[in-house]
């Protein structure tokens, strides 16, 4: 019992002097550690603090919040709330979620929410004349490392309203995935929610690479136009397939 008291009051003291050290301590010390990353109108504690614009080289990420959980400490890690809200128009819209990091050396994070600009799937749409559109909704349950290691990985990721335009314009309707860490491997299908295309495929992330085989098929006559500029003819509808190495930086799309 006294030993527990002292451990309590011995966090108390610690969290009561994190809560007067001004953040900016703190984003200073982050920036002479990696000067492309830049923090503008600091303000508030270690504990509790807000950043105007975060900016990593000549990108602006958006407002940055965060905030110590005190009751982290009692499972042995630190746990910080963060919220960044992104710019208009900007690849990152919104980024909410708990972060953490053991004592034990693991590391993670819980109840990730974030939505992006449907360009960030540009990569998948190179050399087809279609640039993407929409807006996608990430949400992860939890992902953990030890070390680099990942450990747990589950979650889902839904393309809304997608669309291409560019060479053709189509609406594709609401696209989605699932994906979890299984024996080291990122295992993931994609699906459609019924809309225009039928989308039915998989993929998978190793530490060698990733491939997505994904089979497209039109319920509406209308996205034939576009879908003629993605993969392959296949039992009349068409096959992509993407794979790539992290070492040898390529990437090919079938």
């Amino acid at each position: 019992m006294r030993r527990s008291m002292v451990v309590l009051l011995v966090l108390l003291f610690i969290g009561a002097l994190v809560a007067f050290i001004p953040a900016i301590l703190l984003t200073d010390r982050i920036q002479a550690r990696a000067p492309e990353v830049r923090f503008e109108g600091v303000s508030g504690s270690i504990w509790n603090g807000r950043v105007v614009a975060l900016r990593i080289g000549s990108r602006d990420l958006g407002a940055l919040r965060w905030q110590i959980r005190p009751s982290g400490f009692t499972k042995g890690r630190l746990e910080v709330d963060a919220e960044l809200f992104g710019q208009p128009g900007s690849l990152v819209q919104r980024f909410t979620g708990r972060l953490w990091a053991g004592f034990s050396g693991r590391r993670g994070a819980d109840t990730i929410a974030a939505r992006f600009s449907g360009e960030t799937l540009v990569p998948i749409f190179q050399n087809t004349g279609l640039v993407p559109g929409g807006m996608i909704d990430l949400a992860v349950e939890t992902v953990e490392f030890q070390g680099s290691v990942p450990k747990r990985l589950t979650g889902e990721a839904l393309w809304r309203d997608a669309v291409v335009s560019g060479a053709e314009r189509a609406a594709l309707g609401d696209l989605a995935m699932s994906f979890a860490l299984v024996d080291g491997q990122v295992i993931g299908s994609l699906r459609d929610a019924g809309g225009p295309l039928a989308l039915t495929g998989s993929f998978e992330v190793t530490a060698a690479g990733y491939r997505m085989d994904a089979h497209l098929q039109a319920r509406d006559p209308s996205l034939n136009a576009a879908l003629r500029h993605i993969g392959q003819p296949d039992g009349g509808g068409r096959l992509l397939v993407l794979q790539g190495g992290w070492l040898s930086g390529w990437l090919e799309a079938d």
